[in-house]
């Protein structure tokens, strides 16, 4: 798919961290109207505080900006403090909130 991209980190034979974002094109009254989503980022136990996750994120980012996206959104946990820690080293700050309710 063209609006999107998957990274895998590999060590040796084994995958061990994997990241995908996508570009999307929001409704013409955003002043913005591609915008970038980080969807996932994951990085195998044993293997993180390793640097994988900041790479997957930083080469992401770059695919972003040559797709001419200006803004990125993700989601993560609330109780995920060690990703939340990640992304705000990498400069995202929180913008919105997200609700759930169990039916």
């Amino acid at each position: 798919r063209p609006d999107a991209r998957v990274l895998v980190a590999r060590e040796q034979i084994y995958i061990v961290g994997y990241g995908v974002a996508r570009v999307t094109l929001l409704p013409p009254f955003f002043a913005e109207r591609r915008r970038g989503f980080i969807q996932d980022i994951f990085t195998k136990q044993g293997y993180r505080r390793r640097g994988i996750a900041r790479r997957l994120v930083t080469d992401l980012l770059a695919w972003l900006r040559e797709e001419e996206v200006r803004t990125v959104e993700l989601t993560v946990a609330v109780k995920n403090t060690e990703a939340i820690l990640l992304w705000k080293s990498l400069g995202f700050r929180p913008y919105m909130q997200h609700f759930k309710r169990d039916l």
